[in-house]
């Protein structure tokens, strides 16, 4: 059936990984995944942790070349204050070539054609609905958890490969995967510097 023919056409489409190598999902070894992984972790943002945030997402992505996610775009209100846990579930995380990955799926509708589904159309879908932000809370998320179970064996810059948000309207109309997929690898200091934040208790 088309959701079937969709799904082997995702699975063999490519993907670059941080080392620039190209593999495909349907290449993985089951062994190395999961999905549906929940989390949770204790933070806390107030009116001091705040301007933090947006200025660590400024320099995070302003050096990615990625001007449409240097702003957090959020105002600052009462109604944003968090003093408790952050929740929540990551759609797919595997490991392929000695790193580990977080993969999103997005059914998002950006347009008819695959052109609405080129890398700056869908950086301009990451800003408008902030997934930038979640997928750095994935990152921070799935870096605690690793190295809490592997301890000395768990070396992030080493270890981490990046994550991939996958529009699957787009993903797949395109040959060589240029259509549908972001990926983004946060760097050691932005993840180490937004959990310090996070965990901050001076707000």
């Amino acid at each position: 059936d088309r959701l079937t023919d969709s799904s082997l056409i995702w699975l063999k489409q490519p993907l670059r990984s941080h080392a620039g190598t190209e593999f495909r999902l349907s290449d993985l070894d089951p062994a190395t995944q999961l999905s549906e992984v929940r989390f949770s972790f204790a933070a806390t943002i107030g009116s001091q942790t705040f301007p933090q945030l947006e200025a660590e997402f400024a320099r995070e992505f302003t050096a990615a070349s990625q001007p449409d996610l240097a702003k957090l775009g959020l105002s600052w209100t009462r109604a944003n204050e968090l003093d408790g846990l952050v929740t929540g579930s990551v759609d797919f995380v595997f490991a392929h070539d000695g790193r580990y990955y977080v993969v999103d799926w997005k059914s998002n509708f950006l347009g008819e054609s695959s052109a609405d589904y080129l890398p700056e159309r869908i950086s301009r879908s990451i800003a408008k609905e902030r997934y930038h932000l979640q997928f750095s809370l994935y990152t921070v998320a799935l870096d605690a958890h690793l190295s809490r179970c592997l301890g000395k064996d768990w070396d992030y810059e080493r270890d981490f490969g990046g994550v991939y948000y996958l529009y699957l309207r787009g993903f797949g109309t395109h040959p060589e995967g240029k259509h549908g997929a972001f990926f983004h690898r946060p760097s050691a200091d932005f993840v180490t510097k937004l959990r310090s934040i996070l965990q901050s208790r001076t707000a």
